[in-house]
């Protein structure tokens, strides 16, 4: 079944969440701005939230987030070839780095903003936000609480008092970026920089593997399929596989990987934006070549 985002031109889903209803997405593109939706699981199409304003219902699900998450500052430098963390969670390009669902709430993070939206689940009606200094991915080990990525590190918060307190140190980590939780409780996080993969580790924060090639694919060169390149989004499947969605146009992969570590199946989506660098290959006109 296909998820459809409907109408939000140019949504890019930067992150997703779900519970037994609904897929949630946090969405940001330079043409539709920042917002959020949820789709249903059983149909794939977006249920609108509802919530009362003033005595009138208000179906608008873009902007849930008040104040509005802050873009990346023009002056920031995305790229710093040549040193270990290139890519690292400050290239991701887009404000809202990550999502999760408990049992009531909603919870959407905004790097540039340095906070966690929590948001009441139905409505989208804001309830409070917590500040976590350059928070990235996020998920949810039980109700009221977040594994939260913050400044290269990982963080444990109590999303009732909103305390903080360190879990797993910046040195064991390369550029982390998102983050997800297992049914048996292991944590995957997508690193980039010069790891281009997955780390996991046990429920106590102890790490116990890597999935995917140390280092990667490389940008240009022979295809790996057993090397990840930008990888973000993470998701644990009820078989245990990890499913990765990888922040890269050549090609738009989604890769699976089995609880073994080993690679399962990969798949490829539509070309580039707009399908720029496409072409017929003259000597077999059976052939199309394109960027994407």
């Amino acid at each position: 079944m296909r998820l459809t985002l409907g109408n939000h031109y140019g949504g890019n889903a930067t992150a997703l969440a779900a519970d037994k209803e609904f897929v949630y997405a946090a969405l940001e593109t330079p043409e539709a701005g920042i917002g959020f939706c949820r789709l249903a699981i059983d149909t794939g199409k977006e249920v609108q939230f509802k919530r009362v304003e003033e005595g009138k219902i208000v179906n608008e699900i873009d902007h849930v987030c008040e104040p509005k998450p802050g873009s990346r500052p023009a002056s920031v430098v995305t790229e710093r070839p040549g040193t270990p963390n290139n890519f690292d969670a400050s290239s991701a390009g887009s404000s809202l780095r990550g999502c999760a669902v408990d049992s009531a709430n909603l919870y959407i993070s905004s790097y540039w903003n340095g906070k966690i939206y929590v948001c009441n689940k139905s409505t989208a009606a804001n309830i409070k936000t917590i500040s976590v200094p350059e928070v990235a991915g996020i998920a949810s080990p039980a109700d009221g609480h977040l594994l939260a990525i913050s400044a290269g590190a990982v963080v444990k918060i109590d999303t009732v008092s909103g305390a903080i307190e360190p879990f797993i140190s910046k040195s064991q980590l390369t550029a982390p970026l998102g983050i997800a939780i297992g049914p048996d409780g292991n944590i995957y996080i997508s690193e980039r920089g010069s790891a281009m993969r997955v780390s996991v580790f046990s429920p106590d924060g102890k790490k116990i593997g890597i999935i995917g090639k140390d280092g990667g694919r490389p940008v240009s060169g022979v295809y790996d399929q057993n090397g990840m390149l930008m990888p973000w989004g993470l998701a644990v499947d009820n078989t245990g596989c990890l499913w990765v969605a990888e922040q890269d146009f050549c090609p738009r992969r989604i890769s699976v990987w089995r609880v073994d570590g080993k690679f399962d199946r990969e798949f490829i989506g539509a070309s580039t934006y707009a399908a720029t660098g496409g072409a017929i290959n003259p000597d077999d006109p059976t052939m199309a070549i394109d960027t994407g």
